[in-house]
């Protein structure tokens, strides 16, 4: 089966690149920027075409050793880009297409870096000026490599500068960005495309909130509004998942299952960080529900990609796309979320479920420092919440995670289109109560303005051998 997905570079490019490296008759530079994109498609392709493949040990030996080759020989030519390259199409897609492999490794440094290369290198000729009137002729076959590459370097912006929480390189965009990519509407991978594109906006909007948060630069009347548009914006894409995945004839299929999960996990990731953008989110009981529904409904997915993945041998090794491709690439916020509710309110189920995610993680965390970090950090929001929840004297039991996004009803979002539904469905639900006493003090909204970022992965004090827990005071 060919599933569509989306491309920063079309096939046809990849093909007058790899010519060009044959031919051997271009300039060193170009010859360079070439090795970057082909090497690393190489390198894919090889990972790709072990998901189903016989597994004949010998086989594979030598396939894993071309594949390690490839990513070598891109990351080697990577590091030969001169930063005094003139801006060209080709430079950009090199970039990009380091971004794309520093993403998959899961080194959200280096993705930011360069990311923030090809941005400057982008608006130094001229893409970020796309106009609707470009976007409603044809395309040529360089005007589909030049939207593709703006495409994926203005999702790379967005989302690894909101989760470094560091300004945006580039200016917003002046055409919609689902427009600059065409895709068949019938296929039923369309719909990750699309998502991933329709996302961008709302990642530029929370950044540009919370960062204008952390200056005291925006007031409540002003805020809200805000948040309440983005909510109605997520309600859209929602409805969007939700009718593809109605119409779709392969939804059993466990390829398809497991990109659903991760694409359940992105959406109710950047929904559970949209709701925490609220000025009152502490202080009303179905604005918090709706938060903490969000940000459980992202880690169960969490637990989902893991099993099917490994049922299809998808994780090949100490290789894991998956999880770089979702937990590693979205914010924090549902981690940070349940953590506060559970330091709030001692709810022994939300601690079972953080415990649940940090397991799953913790098996995946092998030779991948981004892994072992996010699994450090995971452990420290643990261990500083687990006297609360042991504390409690009913039993810790999470419901089962639905294999189907459509058993379990994605409740409306509070908005200036949608109808507030009330919070006690949602808290019958999932068998939690609301503790309004314990969020309502001043400290606990304190904890809950915290902003959550990789940079934390960095941090020498989230380390729990380094606290006593059982000291008094």
């Amino acid at each position: 089966m060919q599933l569509f997905l989306l491309d920063h570079v079309p096939p046809k490019a990849v093909e007058r690149m790899a010519l060009t490296l044959l031919e051997g008759t271009a300039s060193e530079r170009t010859m360079n920027l070439c090795k970057v994109v082909v090497h690393f498609k190489a390198g894919l392709g090889l990972y790709a075409s072990q998901l189903h493949a016989p597994r004949n040990e010998k086989v594979r030996g030598y396939v894993k050793e071309m594949q390690l080759r490839h990513l070598s020989a891109a990351l080697t030519a990577l590091d030969a880009v001169s930063f005094m390259a003139p801006p060209s199409l080709l430079l950009l897609q090199a970039l990009v297409t380091g971004a794309v492999l520093m993403y998959i490794v899961g080194n959200s440094q280096s993705c930011w870096s360069l990311t923030a290369y090809a941005s400057r290198t982008l608006v130094a000729l001229g893409y970020h000026n796309i106009s609707d009137s470009q976007l409603s002729q044809p395309k040529t076959e360089q005007e589909q490599e030049i939207h593709a590459a703006v495409a994926w370097c203005y999702h790379f912006d967005r989302i690894m500068s909101l989760l470094l929480l560091r300004p945006l390189s580039l200016p917003p965009l002046q055409v919609p960005m689902s427009a600059l990519v065409s895709y068949d509407a019938d296929n039923p991978m369309a719909i990750f495309a699309l998502v991933m594109l329709e996302f961008v906006p709302i990642h530029e909007k929370v950044l540009e909130m919370t960062l204008a948060g952390q200056h005291r630069a925006m007031d409540k009347a002003e805020a809200e509004p805000q948040v309440n548009e983005l909510r109605r914006k997520m309600d859209d894409i929602y409805f969007t998942i939700e009718q593809a995945r109605a119409k779709s004839d392969i939804a059993d299929s466990p390829d398809y299952q497991l990109h659903w999960h991760s694409l359940e996990f992105k959406f109710f990731s950047t929904l559970t960080a949209v709701h925490r953008l609220s000025n009152t989110v502490c202080f009303c009981a179905s604005e918090r529900e709706r938060c903490l529904y969000a940000a459980r409904r992202a880690l169960r997915c969490v637990k989902a990609i893991q099993d099917l993945a490994k049922q299809q041998d998808h994780f090949l090794e100490d290789f894991c796309p998956y999880l770089a491709w979702t937990i590693l690439s979205y914010p924090l916020s549902p981690f940070f979320v349940l953590f506060c509710n559970v330091v709030g309110t001692s709810d022994a189920q939300d601690f079972q479920l953080l415990t649940h995610v940090v397991n799953s993680v913790s098996s995946l965390a092998i030779e991948n420092k981004q892994v072992e970090r996010l699994r450090r950090l995971c452990n420290t929001l643990l261990a500083l919440c687990r006297p609360l929840a042991q504390s409690t004297s009913y039993p810790a039991v999470v419901p089962e995670q639905s294999s189907s996004v459509q058993e379990e009803q994605y409740p409306p979002t509070i908005s200036s289109s949608s109808v507030v539904g009330d919070s006690t469905t949602l808290v019958a639900e999932e068998g939690i109560g609301v503790d309004d006493q314990a969020w309502g003090d001043g400290m606990m909204w304190q904890l809950f303005q915290a902003q959550p970022s990789f940079e934390w992965f960095n941090s020498e004090i989230l380390d729990p051998e380094m606290w006593d827990l059982n000291m008094p005071g």
